[in-house]
């Protein structure tokens, strides 16, 4: 049984009970342990031909669930191929579809039954008759006769098929048993010696053809096979090894005459040769590369890969025994380039992929270079001195493996070889009275398809076999094949009318697969019309793979899932074939000159991209437990409030225990740190900030005599992998320096001169919170681990970091309305900057490890939550779960932000889907400031008049629902020409003047400040102080302090930079208390602040306002004193929640 899944879904063991009875069992996995699934709904589906044949409903035990097919099920499933779907019923009765097979069915006339278990070599079947033709795997041989009553009538013969041994039994009303084995040899049933003897030589012939098929096979040179070199009979060999033809000729080594030909493979058993013909390939009818020119895109050959059960290993190129794989044939690559699979990486259910487990390197003499790779991936960068690869795939993946230049996936297509230039264009069709010519089509072409001398007539490209063309589609509608209607559906297509031909065959070139909501990828409706384009009855609403044409029917407009659209094939004929894109036929000499250029110059062409959330420009911070964050809230770590403040997409990449030895090695393996996603997954590159320092020194890495250096060393090869990967590195300091040991006292110098070396990023969170942290409160604190409140040291110290980065290129950011937040209309829902949209809207949850959903009420008392046996920690991360398939419940309000990588002036079209085909939908219109009503089209939204709703580069979407509703994965359809100013922002620079005030802060009470209401100096209870700090004064309404402020005068303008230290200070939550219950700080809450500095300078005034978390922030503000100035007063306010001041700092340059 062969099975694909998604990652983290269930691994599948296959079982076949020797009764009549057969089961498929399923064991499930999470994060690499057994995942108890007690309690769910699970399914499992047989379908042959795209119609349900079976439904059965699994048992469980702890994380196993079993589908038992019993003794009844024998008159529901005949002989055949199943499609398997397994689907996970959730609440609501909402399925979602965890994995995929097939399944092989078979029936005798003697009444056995049962499944046919991956060991059988071949199979095929007469279901009209129920008769059997398989492999003798499948046969019963034992009860071919002690005795002649018992033997079963029907005949045996035995053939070779690609060195494998075909049995074939058809059971038939004749009485006589007739067995065919090697020697020729046939007796007749009653003669029991001799059925005995007929039946051991069968066995024999079986057990010799499978263990040929499945012993390790090692590839050992080329043969020639017209003077047999090397001499296949002398040489020492081992079972296993095998020699491929590299010259024709006939050889007589495997006992008989064998006409063998480039390509065919002699592979020795134990006892003698077998002889496997290579598969039917053109290419040495084919120019050589040099002679070629515009091949695919695609660099994989699947004519040339080796047969199956070898890889070669990347780090030794030794040819090594794999039952899964195969390797290709030398691909050229160019060294400092990117290469990879073309499709995104999923692993499947044991570890078998649909990307690269080995990358082989070879020089240009095609000798092995080390430094290639042994785990799964999905890009490569190819180093100097390396001019081919040799990759090693599964070799189901075969027919559909994509390899490519670049570290971006883009849609399939199949390899072509490249033609010659001879046969697209003779050199005077070109001549022209031009200085410069473009002798080349720059539209997507025809050239990936095969071309020989004579496929080219009357100066044109022929038309592609596919006669589906994508761009023609329109998505989220069905045309219904009985009336012609056209039917909102988001999750279908249909395409324009395709000629065809009455009394022909047309069909999906590929075998259909159901998908998990009935949606397949064949055809789901076909309407017919007759050649003036009108509606003829009698069309199909089923799904289907081939439909006959009837008379009086030219066209046909098909209806299929619209997730295939990239790669869906219709095709005259109903045999599937390969896979082609759609081309129409190309008049060659026409585009040439269509192209001519009389002057030197350049057009972009207009871009067509769709955007995912795999696909978006991320921050990807990487790193130990401090940043996995496993003692905060869910949605109340670091990483989310970091996210909740900016447009980048932020995603977690950290685990406890790593340094960044551990680090490298998790990159390199893709390691699916969090629900079964590995870092290569993510296709968008972006920003990793790079923040491990604590391990490293806990595990040695860091110690007395070695100081930083290996830290260092360790600190490169990480940052190199994730340039590898796309992504600028962002070096990090951790909030303490391990009190200055072992190096740390240099902690900040040595990163800053790494930083600089490598050009990248430094972000210093050290040098603040040496002196923000101060004395701690134990209870928000896990040992070095911060809580809720203490995480504040991180996000406030990095979030300058991030809003210095440019733009994203590509973002898309989802956000639910927040509980306490009461609308009376939409616009009550306006938002102007990143705070006040916090303040109205939470952002659906970041990857982290989290505090248990039962153990939440320990938030403020961490130390007692950690004492707690088990069930302390949660993983979440609802990002993840998009982008893997999943639906989120909404509330009745949900907020979608959509960054391009462009503006309205460059966009031809941008099409959102907005993730619910039912939910109202609101683009907010920045210059009238409201949220205009638009049609929510089955889930799209075209935005039509760019300039209203695209604020510089980002479309906000409002989404609306009473009662709430699920959403799905949303992406964006862009066409235009990209780029933008992507205008970084300069962080704040520390000025190093005097300070002006001579009284900072409250430690000897309110002296030396002007005071409004009522401040009251205390010492904070929880005695978290700032260092040098021993009290504060709570800032509310109406009670807040000021100071006036004089300075000499200058004939130029200059900058002012005061500083203020304070925190939002909710009240300790008891831990015995229920939670939410009456707790300060839960799942819902806005927790931070604002600080307000309001200026006076006569009768003149401004106000500012900068954030503050739950710890002791730095709040900087930053502003220009016109020359002249000698004075200003100053307020430190209440904004929009009360506050605790701790100190304020003012200086000018």
């Amino acid at each position: 049984m062969a099975l694909t899944s998604t990652p983290k879904l269930p691994e599948a063991n296959f079982e076949r009970i020797k009764s009549d009875d057969c089961q498929v069992a399923y064991n499930f996995f999470r994060d690499g342990q057994a995942d108890n699934i007690a309690g769910n709904v699970y399914k499992l589906r047989f379908r042959a031909s795209g119609v349900q044949a079976l439904e059965k409903t699994g048992v469980i035990t702890n994380s196993r669930v079993v589908f038992a097919l019993t003794g009844p099920d024998k008159s529901t499933l005949s002989a055949g191929e199943y499609q398997l779907t397994l689907v996970q019923i959730l609440a609501g009765g909402v399925e979602r579809t965890l994995c995929r097979g097939t399944l092989s069915w078979y029936v005798s006339k003697g009444g056995t039954f049962g499944m046919i278990d991956p060991q059988d070599i071949t199979l095929n079947f007469v279901t009209a008759s129920q008769e059997l033709i398989a492999t003798l795997g499948i046969v019963d041989l034992g009860t071919l006769g002690s005795t002649a009553a018992a033997a079963q009538a029907g005949t045996y013969a035995q053939q070779a098929l690609d060195a494998k041994v075909l049995v074939e039994q058809k059971i038939t009303e004749a009485n006589t048993l007739a067995v065919q084995v090697s020697q020729d040899k046939e007796v007749v049933a009653g003669d029991k010696v001799a059925t005995q003897q007929a039946k051991s030589e069968t066995l024999a012939i079986y057990q010799q053809a499978l263990a040929v098929s499945t012993q390790a096979r090692v590839f050992k040179d080329e043969y020639n096979a017209g003077t047999n070199t090397p001499n296949l009979s002398t040489i020492t060999k081992a079972a296993g090894d095998f020699y491929k033809v590299s010259v024709p000729g006939t050889t007589t080594i495997t006992g008989g005459s064998i006409a063998a030909k480039v390509g065919d493979e002699f592979t020795w058993n134990g006892t003698k040769w077998v002889h496997t013909p290579a598969s039917d390939d053109s290419s040495g009818k084919i120019a050589s590369l040099e002679e070629r020119f515009l091949a695919s895109k695609n660099l994989f050959n699947q004519a040339t890969l080796s047969a199956s059960g070898n890889f070669i290993h990347g780090g030794t190129g030794v040819v090594t025994a794999g039952a899964s794989y195969a390797y290709s044939d030398y691909i050229p690559v160019t060294p400092g380039n990117y290469y990879g699979k073309g499709v995104i990486f999923h692993p499947g259910a044991t570890g078998v992929g649909d990307g690269m487990r080995h990358v082989a390197f070879y020089n240009a003499s095609k000798v092995f270079v080390s430094g290639g790779y042994d785990a799964w991936t999905k890009t490569v960068m190819v180093p100097e001195g390396v001019a081919f690869v040799r990759i090693s795939i599964t070799v189901g993946n075969a027919d559909t493996f994509q390899f490519e230049a670049g570290n971006a996936a883009s849609s399939y297509v199949p390899y072509s070889q490249k033609t010659l230039g001879s046969t697209l264009v003779p050199a005077e069709a070109v001549k022209q009275d031009t200085t410069h010519r473009l002798v080349t089509d720059a539209e997507k072409t025809a050239w990936s398809a095969k071309l020989g001398d004579g496929d080219l007539i009357h100066e044109t490209v022929p038309a592609s076999k596919n006669l589906f063309d994508q761009s023609a589609a329109t998505i989220g509608f069905f045309i219904h094949g009985g009336t012609g209607t056209v039917t909102s559906n988001a999750q279908y297509a249909y395409s324009d009318y395709l000629p065809v031909a009455p009394g022909s065959y047309y069909g999906k070139g590929a075998i259909v697969q159901a998908g998990s909501s009935g949606l397949g990828d064949g055809m789901r409706h076909i309407a017919f019309y007759n050649a003036s384009k009108v509606f003829v009855a009698g069309g199909y609403d089923a799904w289907t793979k081939a439909v006959t044409i009837p008379a009086g029917v030219a066209f046909v407009r098909i209806s299929i899932s619209a997730l295939n659209l990239d790669s869906f094939q219709f095709e005259a004929g109903n045999a599937a074939t390969d896979y082609v894109p759609f081309y129409p036929e190309r008049n060659i000499l026409t585009k040439i000159k269509t192209f001519e250029l009389s002057q030197p110059q350049a057009t972009l062409p207009d871009a067509g991209r769709r955007i995912g959330l795999m696909d978006v420009e991320r921050v990807l911070v990487i790193g130990d437990s401090y940043s996995e964050s496993y003692s905060t809230l869910v949605g109340k770590s670091y990483l989310a409030v970091l996210s909740m403040y900016s447009d980048w997409n932020v995603e977690n990449y950290a685990k406890s225990g790593d340094d960044y030895d551990f680090i490298l090695t998790r990159i390199k393996n893709n390691d699916p740190t969090y629900k079964g996603v590995g870092i290569k997954s993510f296709t968008g590159g972006g920003y990793a900030f790079l923040i491990s320092f604590t391990n490293d020194n806990n595990k040695g890495v860091i110690n007395s005599t070695d100081q930083l250096n290996n830290y260092v060393v360790n600190l490169k090869k990480v940052m190199a992998a994730v340039k590898a990967l796309g992504y600028r590195p962002v070096i990090c300091t951790e909030y303490h320096n391990i009190n200055g040991a072992n190096g740390g006292a240099l902690v900040q110098a040595v990163l800053s001169q790494v930083a600089a070396q490598e050009g990248a990023i430094f972000a210093d969170v050290y040098e603040k919170t040496r002196y923000l942290r101060g004395s701690d409160y134990a209870p928000f604190w896990e040992g070095s681990h911060p809580g809720p409140r203490t995480c504040t040291l991180f996000w406030a110290n990095l979030l300058p970091y991030l809003k210095s980065l440019p733009r994203p290129k590509w973002g898309i950011k989802i956000y639910r309305k927040r509980d306490a937040v009461a609308v009376a209309t939409v616009a009550d829902l306006r938002y102007t900057d990143p705070v006040e949209r916090a303040r109205k809207f939470k952002e659906i949850l970041v990857t982290q490890r989290a505090i248990a959903t039962d153990k939440q009420n320990y938030y403020d008392a961490l130390p007692t939550w950690y004492a707690l046996p088990t069930g302390r920690i949660q993983t979440v991360g609802e990002y993840l779960d998009l982008m893997l398939g999943s639906t989120l419940a909404m509330p009745d309000y949900a907020l979608l932000e959509f960054v391009i990588n462009a503006t309205a002036a460059t966009t031809k079209k941008l099409r959102l889907f907005v993730g619910s085909t039912t939910a109202t939908v609101y683009l907010f219109n920045r210059i009238l400031n409201q949220w205009d009503a638009v049609a929510n089209q089955a889930g799209f939204v075209t935005l039509t008049n760019l300039q209203d709703y695209l604020e510089y580069d980002k479309v906000s979407v409002l989404l609306h629902q009473v009662g709430g509703f699920n959403l799905a994965a949303p992406y964006l359809e862009f066409t235009g020409v990209e780029g933008k100013d992507y205008y970084a922002r300069p962080l704040p620079q520390e000025l190093r003047t005097s300070e002006l005030l001579t009284t900072r802060n409250f430690n000897a009470g309110t002296t030396g400040w002007t005071v409004t209401g009522a401040l009251a100096p205390f010492v904070p209870t929880d005695g978290a102080r700032p260092t040098g700090i021993t009290q504060v004064v709570p800032v509310s309404a109406g009670n807040y302090p000021s100071q006036t402020v004089t300075f000499s005068a200058a004939a130029y303008k200059r900058k002012a930079q005061l500083k203020v230290i304070a925190r939002r200070n909710p009240p300790i939550f008891d831990y015995n208390q229920p939670f939410p219950g009456s707790a300060p700080i839960t799942l819902d809450t806005y927790d931070n602040a604002n600080v307000r500095l309001h200026i006076v300078k006569g009768t003149n005034n401004a106000t500012f306002r900068e954030l503050i978390g739950l710890h002791w922030t730095e709040a900087v503000f930053e502003f220009d004193l016109a020359a002249g100035d000698t004075t200003f007063t100053f307020s430190i306010m209440r904004d929009d929640a009360d506050y605790e001041l701790a100190d304020v700092s003012l200086k000018i340059e």
